[in-house]
């Protein structure tokens, strides 16, 4: 009775033991990501491929890089999660691999130094808009239209496909050239868009329903997610933003809640179609995919607030010792403080040699110390309305 027991037992063991092998096996299959595609055959080699937007200007949009090799006159749809940028990918698949700020000078506008055309196939799903794109750097030429042509011939999406120029200087170009391609504006791209989603995370707090007009003197608290009819230029901390006017990814507004990391939405139907969660507890996400806003218990919400700490405005120190006006090639990071961040972040400019090869710096420029701002601010009485300067004592 022992043998067959044991022999059983073997056999079990070896059994477990090639599947253990054969799940091991699946997974490195599965894990193995494609590089790139030098046709586009079809949907689901795009969903293979595609990836957010670097900057997200519009919401429910994948892209897929493209880029075209001059000299080897290869065409690759780069796997766009795995290789963020285009250099990326020349540096690790083609084995090009110059430093990023000459690979950018060279590649990114219309030279005889030019390696590789490069591009990027935006999805707009919202509007089922495919649109080819380029850098706001390229100054269109024949090169442009070449790679538009070479992705009609080898992508399913085929004369689907939409030119977006994004500059006045690009537009011009295919304005004027005898057959352009289909063209769609960032303007058209906008008219079919509802909402964006501009700066993820995730609140649950009171919701406030505040009109625009009366936002500027609204008394705040940093735990208000604020609704509002309009954009504001500015606002006082707050746990989450609320707007139905869209928003360039570099506006004011914008940048001020990512340094703060509030959640902002804009949503061109929110102030009406959230008017019953006013004064309400409510959970409000926001991620590169979706929004959230939905009521919630105040039990929730006091439980969020037991397990996550409040952000917190953080009072900047100011010199307003310092009257000297200073060559900015002199200022250190330590004059930050006196001279401010623009100016100190542009001197470090001038300390890489190698940077004037490929952009001009301003000549002779100099720093004015923030003395005289604040003393403007004061005898101007702007210090009045503003509640920077307003805080600062001589």
């Amino acid at each position: 009775m022992t043998m067959p027991i044991f022999k059983r037992s073997i056999f079990s063991i070896l059994i477990r033991f090639c599947l253990i092998i054969l799940f091991f096996h699946l997974s490195h299959i599965a894990c193995a990501q494609v590089d790139y595609y030098e046709e586009l055959q079809s949907e689901g080699q795009f969903i293979t491929l595609q990836s957010q937007p670097l900057t997200q200007k519009f919401s429910n949009t994948k892209a897929v890089k493209v880029i075209y090799d001059i000299q080897h006159e290869r065409l690759f749809f780069t796997n766009s999660s795995k290789y963020r940028y285009h250099h990326d990918f020349c540096r690790e698949v083609l084995r090009n691999n110059p430093d990023v700020t000459e690979f950018n000078y060279r590649n990114y506008r219309a030279s005889n130094m030019r390696q590789y055309i490069l591009g990027t196939i935006n999805y707009y799903e919202d509007q089922q808009v495919y649109a080819l794109e380029f850098a706001t750097t390229e100054r269109f030429s024949k090169d442009n239209i070449r790679l538009y042509d070479m992705i009609v011939k080898r992508a399913y999406i085929g004369e689907n496909l939409y030119l977006n120029p994004i500059t006045e200087r690009q537009m011009d170009y295919v304005r004027n050239i005898p057959k352009p391609p289909p063209i769609i504006t960032s303007n058209e791209l906008y008219n079919g868009v509802r909402y964006q989603l501009l700066v993820p995370g995730s609140k649950i707090s009171r919701l406030r329903k505040i009109d625009i007009k009366d936002l500027k003197n609204a008394q705040l608290q940093a735990s208000d997610i604020v609704l509002t009819n309009g954009s504001p230029n500015e606002i006082d901390l707050c746990a989450g933003l609320i707007i139905t006017r869209f928003q360039s990814p570099l506006s004011h507004i914008n940048v001020l809640c990512q340094n703060r990391k509030t959640p902002v939405l804009a949503l061109k139907t929110a102030y009406e179609d959230y008017d019953g969660l006013n004064n309400q507890y409510v959970r409000f996400t926001v991620t590169t995919n979706h929004f959230i806003l939905e009521k919630v218990t105040e039990q929730r919400f006091l439980d969020f607030e037991k397990n996550n700490k409040r952000v917190r405005l953080k009072k900047l120190s100011w010199d307003t010792a310092s009257y000297m006006l200073l060559p900015i090639d002199r200022l250190q990071k330590r004059h930050i403080t006196s001279y401010g961040g623009k100016a100190t972040n542009t001197a470090e400019l001038y300390k890489i040699s190698r940077l004037r090869k490929y952009c001009q710096l301003p000549e002779n420029a100099f720093a004015i110390p923030l003395v005289y701002y604040v003393r403007h601010a004061k005898r101007s009485g702007a210090d009045k309305t503003n509640r920077i300067t307003h805080s600062i004592r001589f």
